[in-house]
C-alpha cells in the first residue's frame, strides 16, 4: 500500500496545475501586448515618414511649377495663379492656380483660347485637381511674395513685384493624429537678376 500512494504523490493536483495554466496565460497575454505596441509604433513611424515625404514632395512640385512659370497673374496668402506652358509643344501658357478650399489644395488648370498675344482663359473650361486633403494652415498664409530685394510684400499684392514665392504648408495626417509641415522658396525664372 505505501508504493500505491507514493505513485498518486507524484502527480500535480488541480489547483496546481490552475495555476500554472492562469500564469502562464498572463505571461501570453502580456507577450503578446508587448509584440503588437512595437508593431504599432513602427507602423505609426513608417507612416510618419511617408507623410513627411508626401508633404515635401507636393510643394517642391508646386515651387517647380511656379518657378517655370513666365509670370504670375493673381496673388493672395491662400492661393496663387500663375501662367505655365505645361509641355515643350504649348503656343500658349495654360492658366495654373493652386488654392485652398476649405482643407483641401486644389490645382486649377484653364487652357488658353483666342489667338496671341491675346490669349483668354474660360473659368468655365478650369478642370479641377485635389493635390491635398487636410490641410491644417486654416486663415493662415501658405504663400508669401517677396520683391527683388527681399523684401516681403503686403496685400494687395502688385503681382510684377514678385520676384521669389516662399510657401509654408500644414498637413495633417488623421490617423497618426499628427501635423507636418513643409516650406519651401520658388524664385522665378523670369525675374532672375543674378544670371
Amino acid at each position: 500500500m505505501s508504493k500505491l500512494r507514493n505513485f498518486h504523490n507524484k502527480g500535480f493536483t488541480i489547483i496546481e496545475v490552475l495555476v500554472a495554466i492562469t500564469i502562464g496565460s498572463i505571461a501570453m497575454i502580456f507577450i503578446t501586448q508587448l509584440i503588437s505596441t512595437g508593431f504599432l509604433y513602427h507602423l505609426v513611424g513608417f507612416s510618419s515618414f511617408n507623410a513627411q515625404a508626401d508633404a515635401t514632395a507636393l510643394i517642391n512640385r508646386m515651387a517647380k511649377e511656379i518657378r517655370q512659370g513666365p509670370g504670375v497673374v493673381a496673388a493672395t496668402d491662400q492661393g496663387i495663379t500663375i501662367l505655365e506652358y505645361l509641355n515643350v509643344e504649348d503656343e500658349a501658357p495654360y492658366q495654373v492656380r493652386f488654392y485652398l478650399n476649405g482643407t483641401d489644395l486644389i490645382r486649377g488648370q484653364i487652357p488658353p483660347t483666342g489667338t496671341g498675344p491675346s490669349y483668354t482663359y474660360d473659368p468655365d473650361s478650369e478642370t479641377f485637381r485635389t493635390l491635398a486633403t487636410d490641410v491644417k494652415n486654416g486663415a493662415g498664409a501658405i504663400f508669401e511674395y517677396y520683391d527683388q530685394d527681399g523684401n516681403l510684400l503686403s496685400a494687395p499684392i502688385v503681382t510684377g513685384n514678385i520676384t521669389l514665392v516662399r510657401m509654408t504648408l500644414s498637413l495633417g495626417d488623421a490617423s497618426l493624429k499628427t501635423d507636418f509641415t513643409a516650406t519651401t522658396e520658388a524664385q522665378l525664372r523670369f525675374k532672375k537678376t543674378n544670371l
